[in-house]
């Protein structure tokens, strides 16, 4: 089996901006170190991948207990070493992902490990996580939605329905509230509160609000 971790680095830029590049660089250094300290006599790799991401791949046929390996790993690369009379130190996330070696590639490794470790950050600080295939699913249909809206909305795929707004005491119409539906091309729907959601993460909302202040005018 092939056990893949991603771990990268929370908040180096403050070691950069606050401290120097030089200090940056050193517990850059200092992180490769520790890790390859890590998987000493194992069959093992750990590469720089990024600024301040770095990946371990492990190949094994035991089993581990990886909650055990990614405290190991955040333990010992918080411990402190020495800029001059300043010690620096990064708690990292990591993305954890266990797979046979058979059928698996460096790229979907990665890929599988990128996606686990966002999900990881999202708790917060020194957190790590392990791959799960249904949340990937989730994800990846996500990220196509939102890789698809901008298209969807210059397309009239998205349309704006009003819905009145009435007062209570005597039914008058006071507004109307502008509710997107996504009609897709493969016949699914998505919500309006799906469609706000997507608009917010890609920055379409800005130009939805234009769009609707316009019509409404």
């Amino acid at each position: 089996s092939l056990h893949d971790a991603l771990p990268i680095l929370d908040n180096f830029s403050m070691i950069n901006d606050g401290i120097g590049l030089s200090a940056g660089e050193l517990l850059l250094v200092s992180v490769a170190a520790r890790l390859k300290e890590l998987v000493c006599g194992e069959q093992a790799m750990v590469a720089r991948m990024g600024t301040d991401d770095f990946a371990i791949l492990i190949e094994e046929r035991a089993e581990r207990d990886l909650s055990q390996f990614a405290e190991t790993i955040n333990t010992r690369l918080c411990e402190p070493i020495y800029f001059g009379d300043q010690g620096i130190a990064v708690s990292v996330g990591i993305g954890l992902v266990c797979r046979r070696a058979s059928g698996s590639s460096a790229r979907e490794l990665v890929r599988a490990a990128n996606i686990t470790l966002h999900r990881a950050k999202r708790v917060g600080r020194a957190q790590w996580d392990l791959y799960d295939v249904d949340y990937d699913h989730r994800q990846r249909a996500r990220c196509q939605l939102a890789a698809e809206i901008p298209g969807a909305w210059e397309t009239g795929e998205i349309n704006a329905h009003y819905q009145p707004l009435c007062r209570l005491d005597d039914n008058k119409i006071v507004a109307q509230v502008a509710v997107l539906r996504w009609a897709r091309a493969d016949g699914s729907v998505v919500s309006h509160f799906d469609c706000l959601e997507l608009a917010e993460q890609t920055g379409l909302v800005v130009s939805l609000g234009r769009s609707e202040e316009r019509r409404v005018g």
